[in-house]
């Protein structure tokens, strides 16, 4: 007998008791500044207009900005077509865009915005290895639900993150809107662009509801699509996402990022999520190290607590400035076996000793 899966065109919203409101939070106010509503808009011969899709998309580069290319799949029926993107907000003034690139066997799209301010909270990057991600692992994902405000919404990975898959799912409730939008690990980075859900699977003239299944497109697949290769051919003074490459030892760096020589060095600041989990009597979490390339060193790492219990976390930079050490201790009564948590990002100043380098670094995050 054969089965069939509707697909259906419903996107995100969060049920906040997933994961700890922190790591949202921490998702939240680091990338909520690149995500912006998409508006196509198409004319009719009468010369009335309508609205032909509302969704969400997210900032890549300067001027650029990645949606869905399923938003564009009916344009060619109108006599002429309107693209707006706004920032934040669908009640902002908003920007004229055009379709660059569109790749529909991956369901990518790249907008140019005309006049589109520069970015706040460059860099950001794009995970490219599945063994990066593990069935469980919390992700959030960011976008415009029911054509509404901006908002967050959380699962997990319900599925083994191959890559050979089209796409991969979530257990994250969608909702019409957040098509084209950003999810991300809770290390902050990139993880997918959110595709839709299934919403009822057919067995014979039978239909049932179906919950629970969200689908999106893979990091890894999006670096391979036409619109990803655009995107990191940008030079890296004008690209806010960068690729990474995942370790042998768990951490990440920028090997694999194919980055343009660039006219003159500019400092680089990183603000990057950090979760430390320990039991009082256990082994502390292994100290998080973040190395400089030889063309940058680091002049300054900060911690910023969210949520800090039980512990004192400090991070410091190396009198060479090739590295910085993020590091902690106990502090207070120990109560044997009970769970210790610590919430933060860190926040690296680099500055650049020769031109044409960007800095490598190891991700802080230890789950």
């Amino acid at each position: 007998m054969r089965c069939l899966m509707v697909l259906g065109m419903l996107f995100l919203f969060l049920p906040a008791w997933c994961v700890a409101g922190s790591e949202a939070t921490l998702i939240w106010d680091a990338h909520h500044q690149k995500i912006v509503h998409v508006e196509v808009i198409g004319k009719l011969a009468n010369g009335t207009s309508e609205l032909v899709q509302a969704a969400s998309g997210f900032r890549v580069a300067q001027p650029y900005v990645v949606t869905n290319a399923h938003l564009f799949s009916s344009i060619g029926n109108y006599d002429s077509v309107q693209i707006n993107v706004r920032l934040e907000s669908r009640n902002t003034n908003p920007y004229s865009a055009h379709l660059e690139i569109t790749d529909t066997d991956v369901d990518v799209a790249l907008l140019k915005v005309d006049g589109l301010p520069v970015e706040a909270g460059c860099p950001y990057f794009l995970v490219t290895d599945s063994n990066a991600v593990r069935p469980g692992a919390d992700l959030f994902f960011l976008g415009f639900p029911i054509d509404d405000v901006l908002r967050i919404s959380v699962g997990i990975l319900s599925i083994n993150a191959d890559p050979t898959l089209a796409l991969w799912q979530t257990d994250a409730n969608l909702n019409v809107g957040n098509s084209g939008g950003p999810g991300f690990t809770s290390g902050g980075y990139l993880v997918g662009i959110v595709k839709g859900a299934v919403t009822g699977f057919q067995v014979g003239e039978q239909t049932s509801n179906v919950q629970g299944i969200a689908q999106f497109v893979p990091s890894i697949r999006f670096q391979q699509s036409q619109v990803g290769k655009r995107v990191l051919e940008e030079q890296e003074d004008v690209r806010c996402l960068r690729a990474v490459a995942m370790n042998a030892d768990g951490s990440f760096g920028l090997g694999s990022d194919p980055l343009a020589p660039i006219d003159k060095p500019t400092p680089l600041t990183l603000a990057l999520p950090v979760a430390l989990n320990w039991k009082d009597g256990s082994p502390l979490p292994t100290p998080r190290k973040f190395s400089a390339s030889d063309n940058y060193r680091i002049t300054r790492c900060k911690f910023e607590g969210v949520s800090v219990e039980g512990a004192e976390v400090w991070c410091t930079a190396s009198e060479s400035g090739t590295y910085a050490t993020l590091d902690l201790k106990p502090v207070g009564a120990q109560e044997p076996g009970k769970a210790r948590r610590v919430v933060g990002r860190v926040v690296l100043d680099q500055i650049p000793t020769a031109m044409g380098s960007v800095a490598r670094l190891q991700s802080p995050v230890a789950k």
